[in-house]
C-alpha cells in the first residue's frame, strides 16, 4: 500500500479527494519502527503528528512507582498525538510500538498550511476527536465505576463488535494494565 492509499484509510482522510491525498502525501514521512521502541516520551514538545500504517501502537503512562498503565492502542488507519500538535503542547503521555511498525509522521506547521488550502479536511478531524473524546468517557466509565470482571467483558463485547469471534489483540499483561488491574 503506497503512501496516499494509506491516508487515504486513515480515519481522518477517508473523504478527501485525490488532490488533497497528493497534497498531505507532500507533507508526509514514513518512518519505520521495531518492536517494543519509544515514538515520544511524555514532556516532549509536539511538533507532529503519526498515523499508524501498519503494526500497533500503545499510548501510556508510568506511575510513581513505575507501573504502566496503557492508555489506549492504535492500530492500521488510526491517528495519535494530534490533539497535543494542534494545541502547541507537549504530548501529554508516551508512546511506544507494540509489534514492529510504519508510521505516517505530519509536521503540525505543514498540516496547518494545508488545511488553510482545503478547510474541508477539518471536517474529518472533528469527526475523529469527537469519537476519540466519546471512547474516552467510556474507558473513564469503566475504569472508575465498574469492578474487574465487568472491565474484563467490556473489553471482550468490543473486541466482538464487528465479529463472532474475539481475537486478543494484545498480550495479557497489557490487557490487564489497560484494564487497571494485575
Amino acid at each position: 500500500m503506497n503512501l496516499k492509499d494509506s491516508l487515504r484509510s486513515s480515519f481522518f482522510f477517508s473523504s478527501l479527494e485525490e488532490q488533497q491525498l497528493e497534497e498531505l502525501g507532500k507533507i508526509s514521512e514514513l518512518r519505520n519502527y521495531g518492536k517494543d521502541e519509544l515514538i515520544f516520551s511524555e514532556g516532549e514538545l509536539a511538533n507532529g503528528f503519526y498515523i499508524v500504517k501498519s503494526g500497533k501502537v500503545k499510548i501510556y503512562k508510568i506511575s510513581y512507582e513505575g507501573k504502566e498503565h496503557i492508555l489506549h492502542l492504535f492500530g492500521p488507519g488510526e491517528p495519535f498525538g494530534e490533539v497535543a500538535a494542534f494545541t502547541n503542547k507537549r504530548f501529554p503521555a508516551n508512546a511506544s510500538t507494540v509489534e514492529p511498525s510504519e508510521l505516517i509522521y505530519i509536521e503540525i506547521n505543514k498540516f496547518k498550511d494545508t488545511l488553510k488550502r482545503f478547510p474541508e479536511i477539518s471536517l474529518g478531524i472533528i469527526s475523529v476527536l469527537s469519537q476519540r473524546l466519546h471512547n474516552f468517557t467510556k474507558i473513564i466509565e469503566n475504569l472508575s465505576l465498574k469492578e474487574v470482571p465487568a472491565r474484563l467483558a467490556w473489553y471482550i463485547l468490543y473486541l466482538s463488535k464487528n465479529s463472532d469471534f474475539v481475537v486478543l489483540d494484545m498480550p495479557k499483561k497489557s490487557l490487564a494494565n489497560f484494564l487497571g488491574t494485575s
